[in-house]
C-alpha cells in the first residue's frame, strides 16, 4: 500500500565490498490501507493458482501473484484491428511481501501455438525473469517445489 520511488540500483559497491553509495528504498506516500493491500495481494495470488487466468505466471518455489491484460490494437483512423493485440502480465514474488515486481508487455504477438492473452504469452516470460531475479536477489523460497515435495513423499515411504 505504499508508493515507492522507482530505483534501479540498490548500492554502488567497490571491488573490495566497500559500499561507496547506498540508495535505500524511499516511500513517497501511502496509497491504500495495509488491510486493503493485504486483500489485493491475496486476490492477485489466485491469478497464478490452478483455475486462474495466468497459471503460467507461477514461479516454482514462490507464492506468486499478478494481473493479466489483453487489449485489441487500435487502428489510427479509429476502431480495432481484428486478431491483433497487446498483452501483458504484471507479477510479484513472493505474493505476501513482494521483493520483486515486473511488468511484461508484448505488443502484437505473432503466434498460433496458444491464444494471444496476457496469461499465455506475457505470464511465462514473467516466470523466466522472476526465476532468475529471485536467484540474483537471494529471495528465499516461500514454498516447496513439486519435485521437492515428491522426493520428500518418497523418502517418507521408505
Amino acid at each position: 500500500g505504499k508508493l515507492m520511488r522507482p530505483r534501479i540500483v540498490d548500492a554502488i559497491v567497490a571491488a573490495d565490498g566497500t559500499v561507496i553509495r547506498d540508495y535505500p528504498p524511499e516511500v513517497l506516500n501511502r496509497v491504500m490501507k495495509p488491510d486493503t493491500s493485504r486483500k489485493m495481494r491475496a486476490a492477485l495470488k489466485t491469478v497464478t493458482e490452478p483455475g486462474g487466468t495466468a497459471t503460467r505466471g507461477a514461479v516454482p518455489g514462490y507464492t506468486t501473484g499478478g494481473k493479466t491484460g489483453t487489449a485489441k490494437k487500435v487502428k489510427p483512423a479509429g476502431g480495432y484491428y481484428e486478431g491483433r493485440y497487446s498483452v501483458s502480465f504484471a507479477g510479484m514474488v513472493p505474493a505476501e511481501n513482494p521483493a520483486f515486481v515486473c511488468l511484461v508487455v508484448v505488443d502484437d504477438p505473432q503466434t498460433n501455438e496458444v491464444k494471444r492473452y496476457g496469461g499465455t504469452i506475457a505470464a511465462p516470460i514473467f516466470t523466466r525473469i522472476a526465476e532468475r531475479a529471485a536467484k540474483v536477489m537471494n529471495i528465499p523460497p516461500t514454498e516447496e517445489v513439486e519435485s521437492d515435495k515428491e522426493a520428500a513423499k518418497q523418502a517418507s515411504i521408505q
